[in-house]
């Protein structure tokens, strides 16, 4: 009998120790996906404060510096196809020192330029249509792509 009910402890004891092991796991995974989901949650606020500081450093630098808006124009126009006829949406800050400079934008072999002033597009980019598509150069677009990747990355 004695050697029976220690028998039986011993099997008690061994049932509840499992238990509590089952119930220690679930505790860990549990605070493993919590871990995470904080982690996600602190990467994702970063990135969005990383993003929202380098808007407000490139919109103060593009404000100043009166021609990035030409040093767009001449990229986004170096994909252009002599000929072309464009419409080159712009923020109005630029469409002064974009006339000033239209003699070199023609000669990229372009037909014929029309400028536009748009309160949508930052200073610094702008927004090309031509007759075969568009090409666009706004700030926000860009920021947006490099966003993007970064999600992607991450």
């Amino acid at each position: 009998g004695f050697e029976q009910g220690r028998e039986e402890g011993w099997r008690k004891g061994e049932a509840e120790l499992q238990e509590t092991l089952r119930r220690f796991q679930r505790i860990i995974e549990e605070l493993e996906g919590f871990r995470k989901r904080v982690l996600s949650e602190m990467e994702e606020g970063m990135l969005e404060l990383v993003m929202e500081v380098s808007r407000k450093v490139i919109r103060r630098e593009l404000l100043s510096d009166k021609e990035a808006v030409l040093r767009t124009l001449r990229e986004a126009a170096s994909k252009l196809t002599d000929g072309d006829r464009v419409k080159i949406y712009l923020s109005p800050d630029d469409i002064e020192i974009v006339r000033e400079h239209l003699a070199e934008i023609l000669s990229h072999g372009l037909k014929g330029v029309e400028l536009r002033a748009d309160p949508h597009i930052s200073p610094g980019g702008c927004f090309i249509e031509t007759e075969f598509g568009h090409i666009d150069a706004r700030v926000e677009g860009q920021l947006e792509a490099i966003e993007e990747g970064m999600r992607r990355e991450g």
